[in-house]
């Protein structure tokens, strides 16, 4: 084989001949154990890809989870990816395998999820590997125990990987971390500048940004010189040590985070490679750094501005348009109640079972053996993703012919489905015709729907769209609370 064919096809032979392990898991957070699980993956496999559960545990999110892999990524090498299941991080296993059957597998399930994995057991290309057993140096290791240390303030670093500095991981856990406050799913507004700049941070992983794994960050507040000078320096990344510098003495703390946000723009482009070619800090020298730095000045500042917007309008205040309806709880009460006696927790759900819809995309009505329903859909200007795309719809009981409703029995499997198909229809409707970024499916406490589009939008995906949220909290105009499952274009 000549030079020039080995050179082309080396790769797809490569492709073609790979091992892929997969390590599902809560990871809440991840410790020193799970790490010794992905080092051994790493030495058998072409590439490790952890997959992290979404549910928060003891307020340990998926986001923090992920931040922590991204620390001991430094130590495991690039050979390792971090993904986010959308719903179960077994099933993502499961269709990863069933997507790529030209691959050779490692599956490793964790504590007491073997029985899941026999579906496995019989294929001739995927090798199941015990990594539920999280012993090390003799100790064993759990998450639990790990979140107990964590909120009692003990001394962690037995749970962490020999290579990890505990600093790190402290820095790394409190950046992706929520802010204390109400408890609603929102970044509360921050009262000192650490905060501020934790909360910021969160903001750009929230939305995405690629800014892991951290850089390491330098506060110099001493430097009087340098403050007193018109010119003098506000702050710089180094791509050499992935490190931010902020000078701060003198400066409002605005100003500092608009640095620091211009900064990790800086950062963004480190990771994609375009940081590698630049010789000088003069923008009149070279046109490739004055287009990186208009970049980051303009990102850097929108980013700024959208999470000042974010906390000055948080989740509880900034719904005003949704209208108040008299929401009766008995038939959300007997929908949960039978479906829970029916054994319906997870309905397949088809548009064909909706009964006739009496109106259009955005309003109408619809009736069911004794209940007559409305629905409604608008468009929300004011919304937590500043989307010019975020409608909301909403579902209420607009008619009880049955004045004293018993619990139904017997074939009430039969209307239930029929309701859940309808509301599915109509959802599935307005999507596929309007395409909007952002779906949110409202209901009031005091009404109890939310248990119901809970199980409805988990057991049947809307085509091109995935859950984004599913305890996002309003207050509609006269003060009553309520949430919303928020439904997310996959291509925003």
């Amino acid at each position: 084989m000549n030079s020039l064919v080995k050179e082309l096809i080396q790769p797809l032979l490569e492709e073609l001949g790979q091992t892929v392990a997969l390590y599902p898991g809560k990871f809440k957070p991840p410790h020193a154990g799970h790490f010794e699980v992905a080092k051994q993956l790493v030495d058998k496999a072409d590439k490790v890809i952890v997959v992290i559960s979404p549910k928060q545990m003891d307020n340990i999110t998926a986001s923090q989870s992920k931040t922590v892999w991204e620390l001991y990524k430094t130590l495991l090498g690039n050979k390792l990816e971090i993904v986010i299941a959308e719903n179960s991080p077994v099933k993502y296993v499961l269709d990863y395998i069933e997507n790529h059957p030209n691959d050779k597998f490692l599956a490793a399930f964790g504590k007491g999820e073997f029985d899941r994995y026999k579906v496995l057991i019989d294929k001739p290309n995927v090798t199941i590997v015990d990594g539920g057993t999280k012993t090390v140096e003799g100790r064993n290791l759990n998450a639990s125990d790990f979140r107990t240390a964590l909120n009692t303030n003990q001394n962690i670093t037995q749970f962490l990987p020999a290579g990890i500095d505990y600093q790190d991981f402290i820095k790394a856990l409190s950046y992706s971390k929520l802010e204390e406050g109400c408890g609603c799913m929102h970044i509360q507004q921050p009262n000192d500048f650490k905060s501020a700049l934790a909360s910021l941070t969160r903001y750009m992983l929230d939305n995405g940004m690629n800014i892991t794994p951290l850089p390491k960050l330098k506060i110099i507040n001493n430097d009087s010189q340098n403050a007193s000078n018109i010119l003098g320096k506000t702050a710089y990344y180094n791509p050499e040590n992935c490190s931010i510098t902020l000078f701060t003495l003198g400066r409002h703390p605005k100003d500092i985070l608009r640095s620091y946000a211009h900064e990790m723009i800086h950062r963004i482009q480190d990771n994609e490679g375009r940081l590698n070619n630049i010789h000088t800090t003069n923008t009149n020298e070279g046109g490739e750094l004055d287009q990186l730095e208009r970049e980051a000045y303009e990102h850097g500042n929108m980013c700024f501005r959208n999470w000042e917007d974010s906390i000055k309008n948080p989740i509880n205040e900034w719904i005003v348009d949704i209208p108040k309806y008299n929401y009766s709880s008995k038939l959300s009460n007997s929908i949960f109640s039978q479906l829970h006696e029916l054994k319906i927790n997870e309905i397949t759900l088809n548009p064909d079972n909706a009964v006739e819809i009496y109106g259009d995309l955005d309003n109408g009505d619809f009736t069911v053996g004794e209940y007559d329903y409305n629905y409604r859909i608008i468009k929300l200007d004011k919304n937590p993703y500043n989307s010019d795309s975020f409608y909301n719809i909403d579902f209420h009981e607009i008619g009880n012919k049955n004045p004293n409703p018993s619990l139904p029995t017997g074939n009430a499997k039969e209307n239930y489905i029929k309701i859940l198909s309808t509301i599915y229809k109509i959802i599935l409707d307005f999507t596929q015709n309007k395409f909007p970024e952002y779906i949110g499916i409202s209901s009031l406490d005091e009404s109890g729907y939310w248990n119901v589009y809970n199980k409805l939008t988990k057991t049947n995906q809307i085509p091109g769209y995935s859950r984004k949220d599913v305890g996002l909290q309003f207050k509609d105009k006269n003060g009553k609370t309520g949430k919303f499952i928020v439904l997310k274009r996959k291509d925003v």
